[in-house]
């Protein structure tokens, strides 16, 4: 089975977007109009249980939607590939990276999640648990990611757009996994080049928390910390972030 995808573009490096735990393909949005559509071929895919894979059952968690993208790539004949992952995408990644081997280019891991997980305390595991039946609880995690600098308008339009276009039980599910999933002795090692990007104003996954995960694990590695912006750099700064990301996978 394929899933679906948002495509855009013919050139010759492939690039697969892979999403975070509370948005979808769409949370690529504002980067759309900037795309390099001549030198890049990008598809931004759904998880299952989300978007317009959103009937689509599954386990939902973090190798599953691994697995579905690797599937998506052969299946579009994509011998070799970059993968962009945002958030609980970058866990999927690393886990991508960790399967597919020299079939990954380069990677662009954006505010991720490490392999290793979040060492939540039970107070705010529960917090984030209970995301799943609240749009409440949603809107002041983005605004929290945010670093509480960002209009709640904004914050609270990403939490209903969360509520209407990903499966309850799915959401709930990616978050065990992406929280509590440990396979970061598979990405010791991994050469395939990695740019990692953070925001100056997410409080929990810092340039700190990279340099003692994801920059430890591959020895290939670069890092951009982009100023005024906290978890979701595609919407906070995405001129910017775009172009750190296209000219990383273009050098």
């Amino acid at each position: 089975m394929k899933m679906d995808a948002i495509t855009f573009g013919t050139g010759a490096i492939k690039v697969v977007g892979i999403h975070g735990w509370l948005g979808t393909s769409q949370s690529w949005k504002s980067v759309f109009p900037l795309l390099d559509r001549e030198r890049f071929t990008y598809a931004f895919l759904d998880a299952r249980g989300y978007g317009s894979n959103f009937q689509v059952p599954g386990r939902f968690d973090v190798d599953e939607y691994a697995n579905d993208a690797i599937r998506f790539c052969r299946s579009s004949g994509w011998d070799r590939f970059c993968v962009m992952g945002h958030s609980m995408g970058g866990k999927v990644a690393q886990r991508i990276a960790a399967t597919q081997g020299s079939g990954v280019q380069k990677i662009v891991a954006v505010t991720p999640v490490p392999a290793s997980g979040v060492p939540f305390d039970e107070a705010t595991f529960r917090f984030f648990e209970s995301a799943a039946g609240s749009r409440d609880v949603r809107a002041e995690i983005v605004q929290g990611s945010s670093g509480g600098q960002l209009t709640r308008t904004w914050s609270r339009a990403m939490a209903d757009a969360s509520m209407q276009d990903i499966d309850q039980a799915a959401f709930r599910s990616y978050f065990l996994s992406w929280s509590l999933k440990d396979f970061s002795s598979d990405v010791q090692g991994c050469t395939v080049p990695i740019k990692v990007i953070v925001g100056e104003n997410d409080p929990s996954l810092t340039r700190n928390v990279m340099r003692a995960t994801l920059l430890k694990w591959f020895p290939n590695h670069a890092l951009s910390v982009l100023e005024a912006c906290g978890h979701y750099p595609m919407d906070e700064v995405p001129v910017r972030f775009i172009t750190e990301v296209e000219s990383f996978l273009a050098a």
